[in-house]
């Protein structure tokens, strides 16, 4: 079994482990991060949904950013494969019919990329899949306070992005594109900017709140 695999099967495993007491959490973890096995943040974000020891360490404050995120604030991570103008194109075209304004996006450098690919996905960006995250883009979804939980939301996007999927892959017989990968919420957003960006995520996430104003969000809801 693979390193991720073992660590998936404990971390979000139902049952005992998951009412564990809180000092076997908080030692598995510590040996995890020494041995060099501790899962990136986006992968344990995933997992929190099945345990409640990693709910609350991600809800803690030394997980959350010092600074204010705005409800909907989403992280695209566009893989290298789908950078071409037309992928981006028909990739802002899917977002907005959906209700999702991108409103900046930034080509990665090497630094960048190297960061991306080793703290998202699990380190896990297949190059038969579109290769490693190229370009970060930032985005407010207008509907998000429509969904009650986070669930329901991530439900939302991976239809987003399998509607933006399908219509990339069009005419792809072999090695599907898997396009892009996004954050799972807004807190998750940030600490994605944080991961490319480092200090100036704060200011990056700052520029949202123009799309966060009630009237500007109702306009945006109408145009979809």
């Amino acid at each position: 079994m693979k390193k991720a695999s073992i660590t998936e099967n404990l971390m979000s495993s139902e049952g005992s482990l998951t009412s564990a007491p809180t000092s076997t959490w908080s030692l598995l973890d510590q040996y995890l991060a020494a041995a060099g096995w501790r899962p990136t943040e986006d992968a344990l974000v995933k997992w929190s949904a099945r345990n409640l020891w990693l709910e609350l360490t991600l809800l803690s404050n030394e997980h959350l950013p010092e600074y204010p995120v705005p409800e909907g604030l989403i992280s695209f991570l566009i893989r290298e494969e789908s950078t071409d103008q037309s992928s981006l194109n028909i990739i802002r075209e899917v977002l907005d019919e959906n209700g999702i304004k991108v409103f900046s996006t930034y080509p990665l450098s090497p630094d960048q990329r190297e960061a991306a690919s080793m703290l998202t996905r699990g380190a896990n960006w297949p190059k038969e899949e579109g290769g490693g995250p190229a370009v970060l883009a930032v985005a407010i979804d207008t509907f998000a306070s429509d969904y009650a939980t986070i669930e329901s939301w991530v439900k939302r996007m991976r239809k987003v992005k399998e509607a933006i999927r399908n219509k990339i892959n069009q005419g792809r017989r072999k090695h599907p594109l898997g396009v892009l990968h996004s954050s799972d919420g807004c807190i998750h957003a940030a600490k994605y900017i944080e991961v490319v960006f480092g200090e100036e995520a704060q200011d990056i996430v700052a520029t949202t709140y123009e799309l966060t104003e009630p009237e500007k969000r109702q306009s945006d809801r109408a145009g979809t």
